[in-house]
């Protein structure tokens, strides 16, 4: 029997203290994300980060252009047909195309970012995002695809100086065409996933 002084007893006896106003409970956890529409968003993030990596190299890129002012530094054939003002004008073009690249990648990094948070925040706006980049990047590689496998092996002309035998220039470009391939081949694979998954989960989704 415990004593009336017993600080358990006074403990046990107390009364709960009351929620405050207004207070209600926590709706209940929804269900975890799929695997799949998971594996979806982590494809378009890390597509994201990559197409924002190459953004950056190539603004790294205008800028180590803008930094050439002498042709002959390339060589002297490039010095006589080149005056000094002519070839600084041609690298400032250069540079120009490769910021306005770099902001188109940049800007197709951002919708990839924005549409995984919106997939894995379960939203119908990411789902819809994920959609329209995994179908617009299908055509183009279905369109790169097609190009690589017409022109694979074709030799790039080059200067005959080039030092380079006709043998070694066909390898290099019979690699090439082999690289190109498998990457083009793995990026359509997982623009495929990504669009085949969000097309058949969309019970996921939510306005």
């Amino acid at each position: 029997m415990t004593a009336p002084g017993d600080p358990t007893t006074q403990w046990s006896t107390a009364p709960p203290t009351p929620a405050p106003s207004g207070w209600q409970p926590p709706p209940p956890a929804g269900p975890p994300l799929p695997a799949s529409v998971l594996a979806s968003a982590v494809i378009l993030l890390v597509v994201a980060v990559l197409v924002g990596l190459i953004a950056g190299i190539i603004v790294l890129s205008a800028t180590f252009l803008s930094a050439f002012s002498d042709p002959s530094m390339f060589g002297p054939e490039f010095g006589d047909p080149l005056t000094p003002d002519e070839f600084e004008a041609g690298m400032n073009l250069a540079g120009g195309f490769l910021v306005a690249f770099a902001i188109v990648a940049l800007l197709i990094a951002g919708a990839h970012l924005v549409g995984g948070i919106g997939v894995l925040r379960r939203r119908l706006w990411g789902r819809i995002t994920g959609l329209v980049l995994s179908f617009l990047a299908l055509l183009i590689m279905t369109i790169g695809l097609v190009s690589t496998i017409a022109t694979f092996g074709q030799v790039i002309p080059f200067p005959g100086d080039s030092g380079m035998t006709q043998e070694q220039l066909e390898q290099m470009a019979t690699s090439g065409s082999v690289i190109g391939l498998v990457m083009t081949a793995v990026f359509f694979a997982a623009y495929a996933f990504v669009a085949v998954i969000l097309l058949r989960r969309g019970d996921v989704f939510s306005d």
